[in-house]
Formats: structure tokens, C-alpha cells, sequence
């Protein structure tokens, strides 16, 4: 690849929230994609937001005191919206 050819990565948005059993917000719960290294934290009403995350596997991680930790595979292929995860207590 000559120093002109730069290599397009696709990426997509990725939005939602945290919700509990319940379906009651669950804030200040870590939500992060591991290899793409993409971190951060739901607000009060548990909604978290993801731009420019790039399109493949990945593995989803969610981490909130209280609540069983999840970890599971994610497909990224386009944008996501209202994105809910669901945790239980611990």
C-alpha cells in the first residue's frame, strides 16, 4: 500500500440503556466494547452512547455495583438504537 491508499474502516453508532429487572435505570454502570477499547458510563436515566465504533466482533462488558457483571459476544454490523441491556442483581 502506497503512502497515498489510506484503509477505510466502517464504523457505526451504538446507543441504549441499562435497565434492571424491573426495567428501572441502573446509572453509573461501566459499559465498554474490550478489543475495540471503547469505554463509558450510563447518565441517571441509564442511557449510554457509542460513535465511531468499528464494524466486527467485539465483546460487550457491562459493569455496575449490585448487579451481576455481563460479558458476552457482539456483533457490530450497523447502527444501533435503544439498545437495551438488562442486568440482574447480585
Amino acid at each position: 500500500m502506497d503512502k497515498n491508499t489510506q484503509k477505510v474502516v466502517k464504523v457505526s453508532s451504538i446507543n441504549g440503556h441499562v435497565l434492571d429487572s424491573k426495567q428501572e435505570a441502573i446509572s453509573e454502570a461501566l459499559v465498554e466494547f474490550l478489543e475495540s477499547g471503547l469505554r463509558t458510563y450510563t447518565d441517571a436515566e441509564g442511557a449510554y452512547s457509542f460513535t465511531d465504533v468499528p464494524v466486527g466482533h467485539d465483546t460487550l462488558r457491562v459493569i455496575a455495583t449490585g448487579f451481576v457483571q455481563i460479558r458476552q459476544p457482539f456483533e457490530i454490523t450497523q447502527d444501533l438504537e435503544n439498545h437495551v441491556i438488562t442486568m440482574e442483581q447480585s
